[in-house]
């Protein structure tokens, strides 16, 4: 007959110290994996902006283009959830304007990441924004091309907004 194990607390406080040490390892390698996609985070910027406004795009762009922040997990609008800041390829955990460099805990990364593993690949992304870039125009709006053109022309303007992203700085915080 099997021996029955009673439950001791120091076999509790070892068990949460070795899943604390492999969650801490595995978000290490999720951010790893995001760090080294950087250059392809920092064009998604600019593309997410030439497919705004086109079929089948629900604005899921905005703060992406206006911002540099993916969303990962969350509510782009409110600026809460998990994003991928597209400049570093850092993963945020953000409440709201105010927490715009919060990096995420390890278990905010990894209980975000064993969902969503895909969200976290850079190619992905680009492959989704293309694909929503080179689609007709949506015809249950009313949609002009040059209009909406020189309306992308005017936002990357306005935003500083390159083929390649870089967050404008603050002059002040040079």
């Amino acid at each position: 007959m099997a021996e029955v194990l009673k439950y001791s607390p120091e076999l509790g406080a070892l068990s949460q110290e070795y899943i604390n040490e492999r969650v801490s390892e595995l978000a290490y390698c999720i951010r790893d994996l995001s760090g080294i996609q950087t250059d392809i985070w920092r064009q998604l910027p600019y593309f997410a902006l030439q497919a705004e406004g086109l079929a089948d795009n629900d604005h899921f762009n905005i703060r992406l283009f206006r911002q540099g922040l993916l969303t990962i997990n969350g509510y782009p609008a409110t600026l809460c959830g998990t994003f991928i800041d597209c400049e570093n390829g850092n993963i945020l955990s953000l409440q709201g304007e105010e927490d715009l460099g919060a990096l995420a805990s390890d278990i905010e990364v990894v209980s975000t990441w064993l969902p969503k593993g895909e969200s976290f690949n850079a190619n992905t992304w680009m492959n989704k924004i293309l694909i929503n870039a080179f689609k007709p125009y949506n015809s249950y709006t009313d949609y002009d091309e040059a209009r909406n053109q020189k309306w992308r022309v005017d936002i990357a303007f306005g935003l500083n907004l390159r083929s390649i992203y870089s967050r404008p700085r603050n002059p002040q915080e040079a």
